[in-house]
């Protein structure tokens, strides 16, 4: 073959080459631009090239910067996976399964084109359609016919029901009674027509025991042959005897007197005021004693005074840090005890005094131990005792 035939045949594998690209890139970027707004991407990114793969990148949920990694050398591979998950995302979304993604790694513009005439699932993005659990039409089963069977009930009503209705009223139906015939008709001797049924309380008062017999007699039973009429009175219990208590006497019962100090022992209700300890964060401590030794973890030999741990998160505080004492005045005043941090006085005005080591000063208002503000305050909303 001569040299210009040679330069003939790669001019018109180059030509072909380019007609080919072309197409292949017109072809991918009018299914991207399909694709894209079905995604919420813009329809233009599918005809950028680069910007169309790290589009394709972004809707699969990886970081679009990614796409750097399809032209750097054998990182390309791990481009070629990341690109792999998210065209498997996105087939995910269209109800695709994972051999769809094996089509947009190798044949790009065939996947875009395909899933671009495919609208997208009402179930939303990321549903999976799992082959073997989509509800079918049941087949009638086989034992449904015996199980099921309420008309064997139906086609022979029980005869029971039906008997005592002809029973319980056959006279009363042929002589057009009313359903209640009158009671005073049931007992053996019915009384003439004209007189009115005894009343069945006469007998009770002439049965009823003496009441000197028993505190509590029962009532008289009711004599043989009464009948009960619903519109009669009810019948009167005898009456009860109560016993009389005008002959009772009550004696007084002597009392020894064993009061060995002969007066009253006198109690103290001056009010007591409910004072308590108020940090800048919120916590408030009650104040049970006259004394009170503050610290991160207090401690004292002393039965009367108490000791409180404040709560610090600046981890200033020292584990005896300060001592207060209510005075008779109702006066409290803050001893140093020789703490790391010292304690600061706060004045009304804002002016700020640091105690010397193992100092004392009276509280205007607020105090700092280390970096623990705290104010003291009382409640007056408590009862006195």
């Amino acid at each position: 073959m001569s040299t210009e035939a040679l330069v003939q045949a790669l001019i018109i594998v180059n030509v072909l080459t380019v007609v080919v690209g072309l197409g292949v890139y017109v072809w991918y970027g009018f299914a991207l631009s399909r694709l894209f707004p079905k995604l919420g991407a813009e329809a233009w990114k599918g005809w950028v090239p680069i910007l169309n793969e790290a589009e394709i990148l972004a809707r699969g949920g990886l970081p679009a910067w990614n796409v750097v990694f399809y032209f750097i050398p054998v990182v390309q591979l791990y481009g070629i996976y990341l690109k792999a998950i998210a065209v498997h995302r996105i087939g995910e979304s269209f109800g695709r399964g994972s051999g769809f993604a094996v089509l947009g790694v190798f044949l790009p513009p065939l996947w875009a084109t395909l899933l671009a005439g495919q609208g997208m699932p009402a179930a939303g993005a990321y549903d999976r359609r799992v082959e073997g659990l989509v509800a079918q039409p049941a087949d009638p089963a086989a034992p449904a016919g015996p199980v099921l069977a309420p008309p064997v009930y139906a086609s022979a009503p029980p005869p029971p029901p039906a008997a005592p209705v002809p029973v319980a009223f056959p006279s009363l139906a042929a002589a057009g009674e009313p359903p209640f015939p009158p009671l005073p008709e049931q007992p053996p001797t019915p009384a003439a027509p004209q007189a009115p049924p005894a009343p069945p309380a006469a007998p009770a008062p002439t049965a009823a025991p003496a009441p000197t017999a028993a505190p509590a007699p029962a009532p008289a039973p009711e004599p043989e042959g009464s009948v009960y009429h619903p519109w009669s009175r009810a019948p009167v219990a005898a009456p009860v005897t109560v016993p009389s208590v005008a002959d009772t006497v009550i004696h007084p019962v002597p009392v020894e007197d064993d009061d060995e100090l002969d007066r009253t022992v006198a109690i103290d209700r001056r009010p007591v005021v409910p004072w308590r300890i108020v940090t800048d964060e919120g916590h408030v401590i009650p104040l049970r004693r006259r004394t009170v030794i503050l610290g991160r973890k207090p401690a004292t030999t002393t039965a009367d005074v108490d000791v409180i741990a404040v709560p610090d998160t600046t981890k200033t505080l020292s584990k005896n840090h300060a001592r207060l004492e209510l005075s008779d005045e109702g006066t409290w005043t803050v001893h140093d005890l020789a703490s790391t941090n010292g304690v600061i006085i706060i004045e009304p005005d804002g002016t700020e005094t640091l105690l010397p080591e193992g100092g004392s000063a009276p509280i205007p208002g607020r105090f700092m131990l280390g970096k623990v503000a705290l104010r003291v305050a009382f409640d007056d909303t408590e009862s006195t005792r």
